[in-house]
């Protein structure tokens, strides 16, 4: 489903970047509010959200 959303998406014009998020290592939040008082907007568990969080930055939807 996700692979003709993006066929859809790029022959409207779109850059499309897919992702499969359940071959990633990505954990969950902890609540810890790191990102919020020190980390800048960053979080302080470094897994494979770190190649994500730039993808995101320039996405114009997610």
């Amino acid at each position: 489903m996700a692979e003709e959303y993006k066929k859809a998406a790029e022959s409207a014009g779109h850059e499309v970047t897919l992702v499969n998020v359940s071959k990633k290592k990505i954990a969950g939040c902890l609540a810890c509010e790191y990102c919020h008082n020190k980390g800048n907007g960053a979080c302080i568990q470094k897994d494979d959200m770190q190649e994500l969080y730039p993808l995101m930055n320039e996405a114009e939807a997610v």
